[in-house]
């Protein structure tokens, strides 16, 4: 069994949704404190050139993401508006594709469910179902943001992984020491960008899904997150 591990993210990039497809268990990482200019709650798009859109925040930076709350939903206007501005002359972009996109019920108004809600949203599109489990489901409130490497080999343990998948950057952090006599192998996911066309410029990588979903539509964006991963021991 193969668990990724990670923070939810806003309109999360290519890289995350294809972990996100290949995982047999992933675990939205909520019982760590939230970073406060970090990718969870924002990302870039090409509005005009390379843009920050921010999902607003009503708790301290200091909280958990367990513990987080979004600061009402006028954000979803603002942000859809903005991008169908920008992308609305893009080849495979449409409003129905948006709001899709942007589906959110007026229920919880905790930040990861928020986020957890539009990753979600994007599996639909590309007709897939996750196994996403929160961390906060898995580990007891004592253990919460108990630090680093620890509670990635806990959660994985917890769930009876055999091999824990990692972000290239993991081999900067002490991932592989963490895991050692662990007996669950450690995967670094090599990623290599696409290139496709964005307007008439210089191709601009690790954009928000939203960007090779309007420029090359959605089955290219299945097809792609599909394509076999490159996971190196």
């Amino acid at each position: 069994m193969k668990i990724v591990i990670s923070q939810p993210r806003y309109l999360p990039a290519l890289n995350y949704l294809q972990r996100l497809f290949f995982a047999d268990e992933f675990v939205i990482l909520d019982v760590v404190q939230r970073q406060a200019r970090g990718w969870e709650n924002r990302n870039k798009l090409l509005l005009s050139e390379p843009t920050w859109l921010t999902v607003p925040v009503a708790s301290s930076s200091r909280s958990l993401i367990v513990d987080t709350l979004i600061d009402g939903r006028f954000w979803v206007t603002e942000h859809k508006k903005k991008i169908s501005q920008h992308y609305g002359k893009a080849p495979f972009f449409s409003e129905m594709l948006l709001n899709e996109a942007y589906a959110l019920n007026e229920g919880s108004n905790r930040y990861a469910d928020v986020l957890v809600a539009m990753l979600r949203n994007v599996c639909r599109l590309l007709s897939f179902e996750p196994n996403l489990v929160y961390a906060s489901d898995l580990l007891r409130p004592e253990d919460f943001a108990c630090g680093g490497v620890e509670t990635l080999r806990a959660l994985s343990e917890r769930v009876g992984a055999d091999a824990y998948v990692s972000g290239p950057n993991g081999r900067n952090y002490g991932v592989v020491e963490g895991f050692a006599g662990s007996g669950i192998d450690v995967l670094f996911h090599e990623f290599q960008h696409p290139v496709y066309e964005q307007r008439d410029r210089p191709f601009v990588p690790y954009m928000g899904y939203l960007d090779a979903l309007f420029f090359c539509g959605v089955e290219w964006l299945s097809g792609f997150i599909r394509s076999a991963p490159d996971l190196r021991g």
